[in-house]
């Protein structure tokens, strides 16, 4: 997915209209549940609302601890409803497994996964070159639309967590992983929004198109996340994606519920990428 927008001034109401579209197209929303009827729901609650749904460590594990775990009958049901939901998400999902293993299990699994149809597949980046690129060609021998991303440095790690795991700060580790990823024919990569203007600093990384988590409006919780911006600011700066979860998941239902949440993202969203024509115009 790419954005590339003329620039007007002063904006048209059809320019905004256009910005607004592409906004919610770059939402992905996280649907971090354990249960799969209620990942049922909200799929078909904010379909129109969002770009695409992201399927974590959470709700993998828990469809397949609930089909293998559970009396036969149970296991059915569950069986049911997962095709359910794979059949609403129609490959508009994002695989989120962060692979991370030695080049050939991590080439199988994401091979595997290639079967479903999904629109982005992850793999570690810190599994290396050879990991990264034996999982692009597993995946693209499935299916060449599916795009391989790699994931730099956890939003949730900041500059002393990042010193003790990698030996070095956020932006020199993120910049070799990114530089790693691209040498691996990924498509992209998982960053926080933070290193995103950094990295505009090097063309040869313009290829890659980002996934940015630890975007949180001014209303939203912070989480786990520790390196953040608000939704405006990572599309100001050229993030591709954003990821939102538990601020669109738990917006409360007096003011309008997940919709509602999603609306107002996709608006600080917009405006972020009207910013954008503006600083790359100027």
């Amino acid at each position: 997915m790419s954005f590339s927008v003329s620039v007007r001034k002063p904006y048209s109401n059809r320019s905004e209209i256009m910005e607004r579209e592409q906004a919610v197209k770059s939402i992905i929303f996280a649907l971090d549940v354990s249960k799969v009827d209620e990942a049922i729901r909200l799929v078909e609650l904010l379909k129109d609302h969002v770009g695409m749904f992201k399927i974590g460590l959470e709700l993998q594990a828990a469809l397949f601890c609930d089909m293998m775990q559970r009396d036969s009958s149970a296991a059915n049901l569950v069986y049911s409803m997962a095709r359910r939901l794979f059949q609403l998400l129609d490959g508009n999902f994002f695989f989120d497994g962060k692979f991370n293993d030695i080049p050939t299990t991590v080439a199988g699994a994401a091979r595997n996964v290639a079967f479903l149809n999904p629109a982005i597949i992850d793999v570690h980046a810190s599994a290396g070159i050879k990991a990264m690129h034996k999982a692009v060609l597993a995946v693209k021998n499935v299916n060449s639309r599916t795009a391989v991303i790699a994931v730099t440095v956890l939003t949730s790690l900041n500059e002393d967590d990042c010193q003790l795991l990698f030996g070095m700060p956020v932006k020199a580790r993120v910049l070799q992983f990114a530089r790693d990823a691209l040498m691996a024919k990924c498509d992209g990569i998982v960053c926080s929004p933070l290193e995103l203007e950094f990295l505009s600093q090097y063309p040869e990384l313009k290829a890659l198109q980002t996934i940015v988590p630890g975007t949180r409006s001014e209303w939203a919780a912070s989480g786990d996340q520790q390196r953040i911006m608000t939704p405006r600011e990572a599309a100001a700066n050229g993030a591709t994606w954003q990821v939102h979860g538990s601020a669109i998941r738990k917006y409360p239902d007096d003011d309008g519920g997940p919709v509602a949440a999603a609306k107002l993202i996709a608006k600080e969203i917009a405006s972020g990428m009207l910013d954008r024509e503006v600083k790359v115009a100027s």
